[in-house]
């Protein structure tokens, strides 16, 4: 369960963005949030004749859905955008997703999937592939059914989307810090105040409360965890490791 300050620092960081995406909106909205285990679950009502536009660009900026995933509707292939990953490295066999479905079950990425687009088949551990790949509580990505069970599980795998972006990422092999539980801004902020620079740094938006900080070529990712971290405790990060990540992704010799 999250502390009370967290859940706090997150309602309020959810607050100040979607006042800042509003503002020019002819509308007004009730905005209702629950702690759920390590999430936020917030839920908003528009009311106003702009309110249609205001959800289609909630839904764009922060994979607000309308209603919850129907399971009958899930078939393999089946895209759904901003899943959350879910304590990634804590079981063996795999990583639970968040898909946001109705009756509250979690998919999973199996391990034997991971490893399929990830390391190239090589037999890496769940842990180990999680952690150079960046994979944080919270974090949000693409994914794609694989398999689905009525009644049973379900099973995911990477979206194209997102494995579009690894292997985009591979290509220039620097470090990649994952951040969920704070905005953008406000980590831009923090990494100026800590660091001394934000010239080392591009930072993307990915969702609400998930930035990308890409790190120029001679910067470790991991020494800016443990120097901004600890200023962050509510920000959940991980670095993707690009120079590891590209050694699944080599040819091999001939």
């Amino acid at each position: 369960m999250q502390s009370k300050d967290n859940v706090r620092l997150h309602v309020d960081a959810l607050k100040s963005a979607i006042d800042r995406e509003l503002e020019a909106f002819d509308l007004q909205y009730k905005l209702t949030t629950e702690a759920a285990g390590p999430f936020i679950q917030a839920r908003i009502r528009l009311d106003g004749t702009d309110s249609f536009a205001a959800m289609n660009l909630l839904a764009l900026n922060h994979g607000m859905q309308r209603d919850p995933v129907d399971i009958v509707s899930l078939h393999p292939g089946k895209v759904i955008h901003r899943a959350k990953i879910k304590s990634p490295g804590k079981v063996g066999f795999g990583i639970f997703i968040d898909i946001g479905s109705k009756d509250g079950k979690d998919a999973l990425y199996p391990q034997f999937a991971m490893r399929e687009q990830l390391t190239a088949g090589k037999k890496e551990s769940t842990r180990q592939i999680a952690r150079i790949h960046g994979f944080c509580d919270g974090f949000g990505m693409e994914v794609a059914i694989a398999g689905h069970k009525p009644g049973g599980k379900t099973t995911v795998e990477l979206g194209p989307a997102t494995t579009r972006e690894f292997l985009t990422w591979v290509q220039d092999g620097r470090d990649r810090i994952l951040c969920h539980g704070e905005l953008t801004w406000r980590l831009r902020d923090g990494f100026t105040t800590q660091v001394g620079t934000t010239k080392r740094f591009i930072f993307q938006d990915a969702g609400f409360l998930d930035t990308i900080v890409t790190c120029d070529a001679k910067t470790d990712g991991a020494g800016i965890i443990a120097l901004v971290g600890k200023h962050f405790p509510q920000v959940r990060m991980g670095v993707f490791n690009g120079t590891k990540v590209a050694k699944y992704h080599q040819e091999p010799d001939s």
